[in-house]
């Protein structure tokens, strides 16, 4: 994404190898923050843009119960994974409207749709995944 800038754990530098040590991520933010930040400052004005956000008002507003999606997330997007599990997730994800908020929404609604749009890319980029790796392994039915 042109203007999509990541630092620390999100940014997958490798400079601490394949096994990375609990809160090298910090010091990577620490580290290199500054210097993205001063990338960006110097970049020309013309290359800098914003992406509006989009102010859609959904017209239909479901979410599951919370305690049913992280149970039904934990068991499709575990280590060991399977495709159909993971398929069957995301099929009882897609009877829900999470997408767009309503005009009015309360801090609950906002945090359980956030977790379906978490759950839900979580989902599709393991189904992407092929090979096993890392925390990803797929498991035979």
């Amino acid at each position: 994404m042109p203007g999509l800038y990541a630092v620390g754990e999100a940014a997958c530098t490798g400079v601490h190898g394949a096994n990375r040590l609990a809160s090298n991520s910090l010091l990577e933010c620490v580290v290199f923050s500054h210097q993205v930040a001063q990338e960006i400052a110097d970049l020309p004005d013309e290359t800098k843009t914003t992406t509006p956000i989009s102010q859609k008002l959904a017209d239909k507003f479901t979410l599951p119960d919370k305690a049913a999606l992280q149970t039904r997330a934990w068991a499709a997007l575990v280590i060991q994974r399977s495709p159909t599990e993971i398929e069957e997730f995301l099929t009882w994800l897609a009877q829900f409207d999470f997408q767009s908020l309503p005009a009015h929404y309360s801090l609950t609604e906002l945090e359980t749709a956030n977790l379906c749009l978490v759950a839900e890319a979580i989902a599709q980029a393991a189904l992407a995944r092929k090979e096993n790796l890392g925390a990803h392994a797929w498991r035979k039915n």
